[in-house]
């Protein structure tokens, strides 16, 4: 199958996102994520005109608490090529096709990050609440939160690329401040260790931009929140006209059995003074006369 290149772009841009999201989380909850997302995908490969292997309700315990409540969850689901749909007002995250070769690499990838991530874990396992030396997280100026995980000896420009990988055309960010205070980088600290600018084992950074370059930027994400806005907007239009046509459907359905109920009574009404008729002796066409006089 062809691949274009804004295909090619949007993994790199998940599988970054996801290798930094893996880490936040609990070395337990990341053996479930893994092991879900393996079975997931054997199914699909070896189901794969299946559509029931394909299609993921978002209410579904397993999906919702292994890989949706997870971070890197939703990113691994859209880099295996998994997009969200509403049917009978739910949510779910459906595969239109399956890319078998594609599917297989990714299990692969997916095994290597979650062994990869354990093994960077803490000595006490069952207690650790993250994977990671470090996590940070980056404010952006519309109020959204990003977070990621990373080693102390890594660089604020190993931040800078994680941050563009999770905004849509981003402009360089050369300046962030660290929430609280009044301390900030820019470009002269890309090179520095986290570890070096203190920002080890955690810390908050707001984005600060400026001029024609952080207007732009500005303007990029300011389309994506609404087109995030928009989308939601459209969701819930489809939920509620979803709702309308089933309580429409119902109160037709109470109208019609009151309508045949009615029809009942009046039929057992007719039935039961015809009855009444034959036991007093008045014929059915006598009965008719008298009930005209």
């Amino acid at each position: 199958r062809m691949v274009t290149a804004d295909v090619i772009d949007k993994r790199k841009r998940l599988s970054i996102r996801a290798a930094r999201h893996i880490p936040c989380n609990s070395p337990k909850s990341i053996k479930a994520l893994g092991e879900t997302l393996s079975k997931i995908i054997s199914n699909i490969c070896e189901f794969p005109d299946a559509p029931k292997y394909r299609e993921l309700r978002a209410a579904n315990t397993n999906i919702r608490t292994k890989i949706l409540g997870i971070h890197g969850g939703k990113e691994i689901l859209y880099m295996l090529g998994f997009e969200k749909i509403f049917k009978d007002g739910e949510l779910f995250y459906f595969m239109d096709k399956a890319d078998i070769p594609y599917l297989k690499k990714m299990k692969e990838w997916i095994h290597d990050q979650i062994n990869k991530t354990l093994l960077s874990a803490p000595s006490s396992y069952e207690e650790a609440q993250t994977c990671s030396e470090c996590i940070i997280k980056i404010k952006l100026t519309s109020g959204q939160i990003l977070e990621g995980a990373f080693s102390a000896n890594e660089k604020l420009r190993d931040v800078h690329i994680f941050l563009k990988s999770c905004v849509v055309n981003s402009s360089e960010v050369l300046k962030f401040q660290l929430l609280g205070s009044k301390c900030s980088f820019n470009r002269a600290n890309l090179d520095m260790t986290l570890k070096e600018l203190g920002l080890v084992p955690k810390a908050v950074l707001q984005v600060i931009k400026s001029g024609a370059m952080g207007n732009a930027s500005s303007k990029a994400m300011e389309e994506a929140r609404l087109k995030i806005k928009q989308e939601k907007a459209e969701a819930q239009e489809y939920i509620r006209r979803v709702k309308e046509k089933r309580m429409k459907e119902a109160a037709e359905k109470v109208e019609e059995k009151e309508r045949i109920l009615e029809s009942f009574r009046e039929d057992h009404k007719k039935t039961n003074m015809y009855k009444m008729d034959v036991e007093n002796g008045v014929g059915y066409e006598e009965s008719k006369e008298i009930s005209l006089i």
